[in-house]
Order: C-alpha cells, then sequence, then structure tokens
C-alpha cells in the first residue's frame, strides 16, 4: 500500500483513504455519474447483458468511498449497497473480468451480506470498467439466485467485456459532451476538444468489438434503418457505410431460417426473439456463414418499441465444429449396423466428403505384396464421376506414398510445384488439388489410408485434419473387427466341417464295433446323443464358440423332434458353452421320451418349455429356472429302471439337489435351477 492521504477525497471528512485510492476516485468523480437519473443509453445496456448472459439481473456499478452506487440495474431492487457487500470491487481489479460460479463456496464472499442475509445471490461474473488511464471505477456485472457450476460460456464472456467496454465509451461521450467545447484532462496536459474525443472514445469502441469478434448495431424500428460497427459489416460481408436498410440484412438470410432469425411483424410489435443462430449468404463472396445475434428492445414509456439494440458474431466455426461431433456420432451408428468391409469404408468416406464438402473421399487398403491401395469404398460429390480403378499402384504417387509408408500424413493446400510432374499430374488427372491423406499403420506397418480430395486449392483447418483422423480410426477398427468376424467365420464353417466328419468316423467305429454285441435301442439311443452334441457345438460356432442363446440351443435339440408342438418361452440369454451342452443334452433326453412314451407319441400332445431369473438384481442369489411341462399325451409313470437318460435327468444343470422329475397323469413335468453366474456369459 501507499502512503495515506487524510483529504476527503469522496466527500467524507476524516476518513483516511490510500493514495492510490484517491486517486481512483479522482478519476470516478472527474465523470460525474454518481446520483444521476437513470439514462436510456445505460439501461439498454444490463438488458442487453442480462439476456446475452442468460441472468436474472445485471447492473452498471461504480464503487464509491464506501458505497457501491448502481448507474442501471434491471431484476434488482436497491439503488446502492454499502462497500463490504460489493463484490464489483473484487472484479473491478482484475485484468478484465471475475467469475464466481458459487459465491457461498468462495472464501472472498461466503460471509457477504447479500449473499448470507439477502437477496441470497449466489452466480456473480462482472467486468472491470476503467478509465483511460487503467484506473478501476467499478464494474459491469450479471447475478443469479442460483450457482452456475459452468460460469458463463466463452461467446457470453466476450460479450460482458465488450458491453463493459461500450459502457465506458459511453462515458467518454457523456463526459465530452457535458464539458462543452474544450475538455482538460489534467491541467498540465493540452485541451482536446470535443470532437477528438468523440473520435478517441469510437476508435476504442470499435477496437474492442473487432478484439471480442462482435459486430454491434442499432436498428430504428419505424425508419428500418440499421446503424452498425466496421465488424458488424464485416460479419455480413457488407461495404463500410454510415447505415443500411434493415431490408437489405434481412435478404442475406437464407430464406428457410427467415422465420427464425425475425418472423414477418415481430420487428413492429418488438417480438423479435432476443436470441436468434441463421445462415447467411455473405455479400462480398457469397460464402454461406452461421450468425449469432443478441439483442433486446429499447422501449418509450408505453412500452412501444424504438430501437433494437445488440451484436452479432460469426460462429460458423463452432456450427462446423458441432457438425463434426454430430457427424462422428452419426458414424458410430452406421459402423454398428455395417455389415461388410465396404459398408463401413463407405460410411466413412461419405461422412468425411459431406461433412467438409469435399469432391471425394475414399478409404483403402494397403496392399502391400501387390504394391497398391484397394479402395474399400468411397464417395463422390458427382455421381457421374465414379473412381476410374479400385486399385492404384504405388508407383503411380510414388512422393505421397513414400510418407504414408513411413506413418506421416499428407496434407496438400494446393499441388506444390516441387512435386514430380508425373504425380501432379496423376492428382488432376483424378480431380486432386487439395487433399488430406492419412495413413493407418497396424502392428508397424501401413494398413490403410483414408483421404479427401478437393478440385480447388483449399487452406485445411487443424481441426478438419484432426476430423479426417477421427473418422479414419474409427473405419479402419470397424474394418479390422469385420474382417476378424469373417475370418472367424471361415474358421467356423472349417471346424464345423470337421467336427462333422470326425462325429460321423465316431458313429461308424461305433456301429461296427458293438454291431454284433449292442442293443439296437442302446445304438440308437448313442446315435441321438451324439447327434445332439453335435447340433450343440454348430449353435457355439455360430456364436465365435465362447457362448450361446439358450432359444438357439432350444430350437437345435428340438430340430430332430420337430417344432410345430414345441412352445418356447423366456428371456433372451447367453449360456456359457458348457452350460449350453449340458442342456442340449438334457433336452435331447425329454424330447426323446416325449416322442417314444410321452406328449410328443400323440398328434394332440404339447410340450411348453419356459424359463426365467429369479432376483436378477441380485447377482449372488439370481437363479435361472427351466421347466418343462407335457400334456395331451398318454398317462406316464416311472421308467423301471435308470438308464443313462434318467440320471442325466436327474443331475440336470445344477445338480441333482436343483432337479425334480414329477409323473403327474396330464404328463411329465421336469424342472431344473442352477445359479445364474454358474450357467450364464458375464
Amino acid at each position: 500500500m501507499g502512503s495515506q492521504d487524510t483529504s476527503s477525497a469522496g466527500g467524507t471528512p476524516g476518513v483516511l483513504v490510500d493514495a492510490d485510492e484517491a486517486a481512483r476516485l479522482k478519476a470516478l468523480y472527474a465523470y460525474d455519474i454518481l446520483d444521476t437519473p437513470p439514462e436510456p443509453e445505460f439501461d439498454a445496456i444490463v438488458r442487453l447483458a442480462s439476456r446475452l448472459c442468460g441472468t436474472r439481473v445485471a447492473i452498471i456499478s461504480f464503487v464509491d468511498l464506501d458505497r457501491q452506487w448502481f448507474k442501471a440495474r434491471v431484476g434488482f431492487d436497491r439503488t446502492s449497497t454499502t462497500r463490504d457487500a460489493s463484490i464489483c470491487s473484487l472484479a473491478m481489479y482484475e485484468d478484465e473480468y471475475l467469475v464466481i460460479p458459487d459465491l457461498t463456496a468462495d472464501p472472498r464472499t461466503r460471509n457477504n451480506p447479500l449473499v448470507v442475509d439477502g437477496p441470497t445471490i449466489r452466480f456473480y461474473a462482472g467486468a472491470a470498467l476503467r478509465a483511460p488511464d487503467g484506473r478501476p471505477l467499478g464494474a459491469l456485472c450479471v447475478i443469479d439466485s442460483v450457482p452456475r457450476p459452468q460460469g458463463l460460456t466463452p461467446e457470453q464472456t466476450n460479450s460482458l467485456v465488450l458491453l463493459a467496454q461500450q459502457t465506458m465509451a459511453l462515458l467518454d461521450l457523456r463526459r465530452a459532451v457535458a464539458l462543452g467545447d474544450v475538455v482538460a484532462a489534467d491541467r498540465h496536459q493540452p485541451s482536446t476538444s470535443v470532437a477528438e474525443r468523440l473520435r478517441a472514445a469510437e476508435a476504442r469502441l470499435r477496437s474492442a468489438q473487432s478484439a471480442a469478434r462482435l459486430g454491434a448495431f442499432e436498428l430504428d424500428v419505424m425508419t428500418g434503418e440499421v446503424f452498425a460497427t466496421p465488424e458488424f459489416a464485416r460479419v455480413f460481408g457488407l461495404d463500410a457505410q454510415d447505415s443500411y436498410k434493415a431490408d437489405a440484412i434481412r435478404r442475406l438470410v437464407i430464406e428457410e431460417d427467415r422465420v427464425g432469425a425475425s418472423p414477418s411483424g415481430a420487428l413492429v410489435a418488438g417480438q423479435t426473439p432476443p436470441t436468434a443462430e441463421y445462415r447467411i449468404r455473405r455479400q462480398s463472396d457469397g460464402a454461406m456463414r452461421w450468425v449469432l445475434r443478441r439483442g433486446a428492445f429499447e422501449t418509450d414509456p408505453d412500452g412501444q418499441p424504438l430501437r433494437l439494440l445488440g451484436v452479432v458474431e460469426d460462429i460458423t466455426d463452432r456450427k462446423l465444429a458441432e457438425g463434426r461431433i454430430a457427424a462422428l456420432a452419426q458414424l458410430g451408428d452406421d459402423l454398428r449396423d455395417a455389415m461388410t468391409l465396404s459398408e463401413a469404408a463407405e460410411a466413412g468416406a461419405r461422412l468425411v466428403g459431406e461433412t467438409l464438402g469435399a469432391s471425394r473421399a475414399a478409404y483403402s487398403r494397403a496392399d502391400l505384396p501387390g504394391q497398391a491401395f484397394v479402395l474399400l469404398g468411397g464417395w463422390w460429390r458427382s455421381p457421374g464421376e465414379p473412381f476410374r480403378s479400385p486399385s492404384v499402384p504405388f508407383s503411380r504417387f510414388p512422393r505421397s506414398t513414400a510418407r504414408l509408408l513411413s506413418g506421416e500424413p499428407v496434407v496438400v493446400y494446393g499441388l506444390p510445384a516441387d512435386w514430380p510432374a508425373e504425380e501432379r499430374a496423376a492428382f488432376r488427372a483424378g480431380g486432386a488439388e487439395a487433399m488430406i491423406l492419412l495413413p493407418l499403420m497396424g502392428k508397424g506397418a501401413l494398413d490403410g489410408m483414408m483421404f479427401a480430395q478437393t478440385t480447388q486449392w483449399r487452406a485445411w483447418l487443424p481441426e478438419e485434419v484432426a476430423f479426417v483422423r477421427s473418422v479414419a480410426d474409427r473405419v479402419h477398427a470397424a474394418v479390422a473387427k469385420l474382417q476378424a468376424e469373417s475370418d472367424q467365420r471361415l474358421l467356423n464353417l472349417e471346424l464345423s466341417h470337421r467336427m462333422k466328419n470326425t462325429m460321423a468316423v465316431v458313429q461308424s467305429i461305433a456301429q461296427m464295433t458293438l454291431r454284433a454285441s449292442a442293443d439296437p435301442d442302446a445304438m440308437q439311443a448313442f446315435d441321438g446323443r451324439l447327434s445332439a452334441l453335435a447340433r450343440a457345438h454348430e449353435v457355439l460356432l455360430d456364436q465365435t464358440w465362447a457362448t450361446a442363446r439358450i432359444r438357439g440351443v432350444a430350437e437345435s435339440a428340438f430340430a430332430a423332434h420337430g417344432l410345430e408342438r414345441v412352445s418356447l418361452r423366456g428371456p433372451e440369454l447367453r449360456l456359457k458353452a458348457k452350460s449350453a451342452l449340458n442342456l442340449a443334452m438334457l433336452l435331447h433326453e425329454l424330447a426323446t421320451n416325449a416322442s417314444k412314451y410321452g406328449a410328443l407319441s400323440t398328434p394332440e400332445g404339447q410340450v411348453e418349455l419356459t424359463w426365467r431369473v429369479t432376483d436378477p438384481e441380485r447377482p449372488d442369489l439370481a437363479r435361472l429356472e427351466l421347466e418343462w411341462r407335457e400334456s395331451g399325451g398318454p398317462p406316464v409313470a416311472p421308467p423301471k429302471r435308470n438308464g443313462f437318460g434318467s440320471r442325466l435327468l436327474k443331475v440336470g444343470i445344477g445338480g441333482p439337489a436343483d432337479s425334480r422329475i414329477t409323473y403327474a397323469p396330464e404328463g411329465l413335468v421336469a424342472e431344473f435351477a442352477a445359479p445364474l453366474s454358474q450357467v450364464m456369459d458375464d
């Protein structure tokens, strides 16, 4: 702290004031703003700040010696508070702004009277108000009654800082007008004319708007005249001039967006949306751009709209980024639904081409033995111009291929003059002037490539290259997965073929060995069980051997007995391989017995197989319960002897204690149970 001064800098005799504070107060009092009546220009700023930041309260606050006084406010009843309740006295000493998401959690503010006693504010954001020499005078702040963990968006923060700078520009203009033709900032400094002060204030305002990339405007509702800053003109591609016609600017808005930007008649009625996002065709070059407009009406005492004050911002980059994010989300769905390598590759190529506005895009596999790129899937903007060849030799593009083989991307804004003439000619023959070529590596070697091309020079943005990389990586993973699944299916078919041959050999050996001594019924039972086991293996092979659907196992088990009189009911579950084989053998025995002695031995008989999971929310108690119930068949009785089939039924799927066979007069009932963790795949 500097030396102290007992002067009454704030008009309060006897109060000790730091020398820097005295200078600050002198700068504040020079504006002669304290205790002045409301002025529409300042009121419009707080209304706009409240709407832009989405808060209930906005205030222009000046910090006096022992109080803070509000020049303009919205959503707040008081005109001033004591200085110890002033959060703006903290904000004005920040470089640009201060954001406190939760005032109760910040040690600087949690005991503030406005936080503790009332009106119990919870969120604060303020931008400093500074004199030309940098001395802090107060702050433009927005306040809410609920915390905001996320604070303000970057756009809202920029808007708040810009409005604070506009507030100071208004103060400078106000003081210049009040002082007349000559303004003396200091008795030792040369005087400055009002016109020069006005020009300086306007220059500061333009500089602030340009830095924030925000264009300010004022639209006269009655005349339709728009008075705007140079940044506003830049956003719309307009020539700089004093004013513009609102209708001329509205015609730049793409037709389907005009209703959302400003419905017919809404301006005169004061009902134009305070915030709107819409597309325009920039007048200077016809480029499509996204614009964010925020504004607030200034009204007369009767509430009729006089002017619309606001700001516009070019948000094209943000909207394109959002489009890329949405595109990646859509790609996930497309790749999940892709059934073939070409479908996955085409989904990625189409997404890259459409999102970047390219002329062509494709995904190719690198055939290292054949020294060529093999097209898996492509997209082109002109349907009449398909890819000329499904395979391109490395030798056609030697320089680009060399970089790709080493794992380095090729990003070209325009074909370089130092490239081999043959390579440049080859690219141009394919309609490529600018391109992104991204290598996809696998086990240290080039595995594939994704590319996007345009027919004209183009400066690719880093985020666009990153987007192509994200798409390429996802497609690469999907292609690898589909290829692995295809390879697995081929392997399963081969295993299935060999297993059938093995089973056939076992059956043949058993028949030849036991033909003379074995019971024919026993041989038939053996053949049936061996066939049931083979069918269960086929179900497992269809599911890459790890698991099998319970319904698939049941349908396979009944295949030899007919399914028209068997009903299946239960949730879809995936069984472990061992459990699937056990269940297949169990159902085979039940179906065989039903065909010989039970419900399936008569035309009227029916079998109902049901299963359910008990306590599914309790993994430690959850169980699979399965019931076989026959009806409409002949009366049944317990077997006179216990063979292999009877013993198998008693063991069931979870052990003898969890199996129960009932030979009821109306038909056999078999109930089985097992812990879900024992039989079901995780």
